[in-house]
């Protein structure tokens, strides 16, 4: 993996370290799945480490074994998605955050 010389990661970066196809990544962007992306001075997407933490969550959901219905975890990806922050909170705030209930973040970290 070659990070570019600012710490910022590339596309490919991504993709490699979830194990998944560059275009997966490029849709993840496209469906809502990670925050804003700024472009270096080159074009190229500049991807921060919680680029890569939002592209997990995405990658965990929707390659997730469940026989529950998946659109309120899409939701929630979308949602965690629209609202990162570098800002710590507690649980019950993350929840309010994100929409979902304390014991479904809960469930989350346990897995």
């Amino acid at each position: 993996m070659a990070v570019m010389a600012s710490g910022l990661l590339r596309t490919s970066d991504i993709a490699k370290m979830l194990g998944i196809h560059v275009n997966t990544v490029r849709n993840y962007e496209k469906w809502g799945y990670l925050p804003d992306i700024p472009r270096g001075e080159n074009g190229y997407r500049a991807f921060t480490a919680v680029h890569l933490e939002q592209a997990r969550l995405a990658c965990l959901v929707l390659q997730w074994p469940y026989l529950g219905e998946r659109a309120p975890l899409v939701r929630l990806v979308q949602s965690a998605a629209r609202n990162t922050s570098s800002q710590k909170m507690i649980i019950s705030q993350a929840s309010q955050r994100l929409n979902a209930t304390v014991d479904m973040l809960r469930n989350w970290e346990r897995r």
